[in-house]
Formats: structure tokens, sequence, C-alpha cells
């Protein structure tokens, strides 16, 4: 088997172009992209960003479905978090690793301190 069989293929994920041997960028799911695409990229997402501060959004029905799991979603997260510093509970936990908070504390003395 050769070494350049061998070598991972970085193509850029968008025109197809082989980035092995030239300046590329690579995303956090590890896609490689040749740097005129991701210049595009950059310069369409900040025309984007920029439009939505001009213009006003207006949500659609599936808009807010999202944004009522998400809601739902985080009040659940809050009631597993700490009452005084919002860190999730570890299972089982009486005391919080973050802030030293106990459960089952008279809710005048929230921290714990040695």
């Amino acid at each position: 088997m050769s070494e350049e069989s061998a070598a991972p293929i970085k193509v850029c994920a968008i025109c197809g172009t082989d980035v092995k041997s030239r300046p590329r960028v690579k995303d956090a799911q590890g896609r490689y992209f040749c740097r005129e695409c991701a210049a595009k990229i950059r310069s369409e997402l900040a025309d984007k960003v920029r439009d939505s501060v001009t213009q006003p959004v207006i949500p659609s029905d599936d808009d807010a479905d999202i944004m009522a799991r998400l809601v739902e979603e985080s009040l659940s997260k809050a009631a597993d978090a700490c009452p005084s510093c919002r860190r999730p509970w570890t299972e089982g936990a009486v005391v919080c690793t973050g802030c030293g908070y106990k459960k089952d504390a008279d809710p005048r003395r929230r921290h714990h301190r040695p």
C-alpha cells in the first residue's frame, strides 16, 4: 500500500476541490473547506446576521414549536439545577459541588463553608 493511498482524503465539502496540499479550514464536524469557500460562507453568514439585525424577524409556526421545546427543556434543566448557582445537580447529590448549597439546608443559610 502506498503512502498516498493511506493518507486521509481532504476535499472541500462545498466545491469538491482536493485541499490536501492547499490552505484549508476544518470545521467541528471534521469537514474541510478551501479558503475561498470558507470566505464565501463567512460573508454569507455576516450578511444574514446584518439583515436579521436590520429587518424584523417574523417567526413561523415551526419557529414557535422549536422555541416552546427549548423553553420546556430549559425549565426541566433548571429544575435539576442548584437554586443558588444554577449548576446542574449530580445525580443523588445533596450538596452542590459548585457553591456548597445543601438541598435540605435552612433557606436562610444557603452556603456551607467549612
